[in-house]
């Protein structure tokens, strides 16, 4: 659900809305004539405020949560080239209409986040940040920030990234709490409306729990599956918004919609606030690769539960020890129903210890002792040491020694560090005066220095440099 600018092309999810409008509207006309009823029947009446519907209420509330939840909530423009090395990476520089100018004519992808930790760490899709070189975050009272990626995940189609600010973060809710019919909120950036702040808010209700969309999952090499279903009206650029419930608190992110076409009015889907989505974002702030466990079989459903494995791979954790023809019922102690489950149960599984195999064999059940391997088709996500930032022309990546800085990959002949002394590999270790341990330090004193005070100190040749302010 990502939208590219007019101009440019459409990539990832497609996306539609279903909106609560036309059912307040309908609602609304039951309340100016009643419908008719058979005579021995009480008619049952809908007025704006009554003991069954409180319509001024109900506004009241979607007011109340807009106004507390949207300032957690981020605008993502993001595009597929760097920056000039003219452009500032200061937030009191960036502005809307700087950015607008900035990115004219570029490739430009625009999508929704929200902050998960107040130290300014932003869950969004990996397809929003996926093939994005520059990236901008706008909050929702119109502050632009540069953002770097701390990590992603291809595969369940998260990312993290990290701004130079700190903003309130968002309350999750229950995942047991989460039941169909209740109301939905949704918060973000549809076809980039919201790129200098103000985010765009529709309402629904959870539709269904448990969806999988298996056509999309293997068009694009993820796992989207254990979905909500809601009729919140999202759109290109919505993916990676929160999806809140009529409390302010979040039971999804936002991820998929099915476009609306002669057959359907549009289709929202959202990964659940659940354990498994508590897990990967620790793991994503902290930079550390995800990997997903592997057992080695082809499955497919088995009509008396469980699934039954249809093939074996040679040299696959399962060879030797799981056979054609078992009925595989549990990984890990988790109960297998049906593939969809048996595909996040054994990817969810460790591989650094054997697990514990449940199948059902010639009628008896057996239990076996299995070292899963790491998935070999699971596309590998940004992680610590493969961190990317862009700034004044150059391209910059962790240092590789104990004492911290930033590495130079490459750097522009238009860069005004490339004039004085800074080269490809060299390693920057002082800006302003002060030590630089990691790009996330370097985001931060980037955003408070005035770039004419950005003194440049690399190693080994101990070259200083100062960046010139302004446009060049």
């Amino acid at each position: 659900m990502l939208y590219r600018s007019p101009g440019a092309r459409f990539l990832g999810r497609s996306s539609a809305a279903v909106g609560l409008l036309l059912g307040l509207i309908t609602l609304l006309g039951l309340a100016a004539t009643p419908p008719t009823v058979a005579a021995d029947t009480k008619a049952i009446r809908f007025t704006a405020r009554s003991d069954t519907v409180d319509l001024a209420g109900l506004e009241r509330q979607f007011r109340e949560v807009a106004r507390r939840v949207a300032p957690s909530v981020v605008a993502i423009t993001a595009s597929a080239e760097p920056a000039s090395a003219s452009v500032p990476a200061r937030s009191a520089e960036l502005t809307g209409a700087l950015l607008e100018r900035l990115l004219q004519g570029t490739s430009r992808i625009v999508g929704t986040g929200f902050c998960v930790d107040e130290d300014g760490f932003i869950l969004t899709n990996e397809h929003v940040i996926r093939d994005a070189r520059q990236l901008y975050v706008t909050t929702d009272d119109g502050r632009t920030y540069c953002a770097l990626v701390i990590g992603s995940d291809p595969r369940s189609d998260l990312a993290i990234l990290k701004i130079p600010a700190k903003l309130p973060a968002v309350t999750f809710a229950d995942p047991a709490e989460t039941v169909r019919g209740q109301w939905t909120i949704a918060l973000g950036n549809p076809i980039g409306l919201a790129a200098g702040g103000s985010m765009s808010m529709s309402v629904g209700v959870v539709g269904a729990l448990g969806r999988e969309l298996p056509k999309l999952s293997e068009k694009e090499g993820r796992l989207y599956s254990n979905l909500i279903q809601t009729t919140a009206e999202v759109n290109p650029g919505n993916s990676g918004g929160p999806l809140f419930d009529i409390h302010g608190k979040v039971i999804g992110v936002v991820t998929a919609v099915v476009l609306p076409h002669k057959t359907t009015n549009g289709i929202g889907f959202a990964i659940p606030a659940d354990a498994v989505l508590s897990q990967k974002i620790q793991q994503l702030k902290r930079g550390t690769p995800i990997v997903y466990g592997y057992l080695g079989v082809a499955v497919r459903d088995h009509a008396g539960g469980g699934v039954w494995v249809t093939t074996v791979g040679e040299q696959t954790p399962a060879s030797g020890l799981i056979q054609q023809g078992d009925i595989l019922v549990r990984v890990n102690g988790q109960a297998v129903s049906n593939e969809a489950t048996f595909v996040r149960v054994v990817g969810a599984a460790p591989v650094d210890r054997s697990v514990e195999v449940v199948v059902n064999r010639n009628g008896r059940e057996v239990r076996l002792a299995v070292r899963l391997g790491v998935h070999p088709d699971v596309r590998p996500g940004i992680d610590q040491s493969s961190q990317r930032y862009f700034w004044r022309g150059m391209e910059l990546a962790p240092g590789t020694t104990a004492d911290g800085g930033v590495l130079v990959c490459r750097i522009t002949s238009d860069s005004p560090l490339m004039g004085m002394g800074v080269r490809a590999n060299s390693l920057i270790q002082s800006v302003a005066g002060k030590p630089v341990r990691d790009l996330i330090t370097l985001q931060k004193l980037l955003d408070e220095t005035p770039a004419e005070l950005c003194q440049v100190i690399v190693a080994p040749t101990e070259v200083q440099t100062t960046v010139a302010s302004g446009a060049e």
